[in-house]
């Protein structure tokens, strides 16, 4: 940690570099990337960005259809419940039913059949 001393004396004395010895260059940090056909480093141009762009598109056609296909199969698969529910309705017999519970379980079981004409 610099004293108030010493940040006095730094500031009053200016160092001179002698003509012969320069400065070091700094450091540059090198960034290092990776394209797609797998090489680190040196600079590809717009061929690099247009690599990303198609990875990112593709990742992105993939993910949508990914996404496509869940909500069909999920679609499907309640398509499939309600129907075995419908079939399972068909079988309740309502002879042994009051009149109006049985007209209404009626009326749904043609509802049903209407549905399925060739069943």
């Amino acid at each position: 940690m610099l004293t108030w001393s010493r940040m006095q004396r730094r500031l009053t004395t200016t160092e001179v570099r002698p003509a012969d010895k320069q400065r070091a260059p700094k450091k540059k940090k090198s960034v290092e990337t990776t394209s797609a056909g797998g090489s680190i480093g040196g600079n590809t141009g717009g061929s690099q960005s247009e690599s990303i762009s198609s990875l990112v598109s593709q990742d992105y056609r993939r993910k949508c259809d990914a996404a496509e296909k869940a909500y069909e199969a999920k679609r499907e698969k309640e398509l499939a419940i309600m129907q075995c529910k419908e079939l399972e309705f068909l079988m309740i017999d309502p002879s042994s039913l009051p009149p109006a519970k049985r007209a209404i379980i009626e009326r749904k079981q043609a509802e049903i059949m209407r549905k399925y004409p060739d069943a």
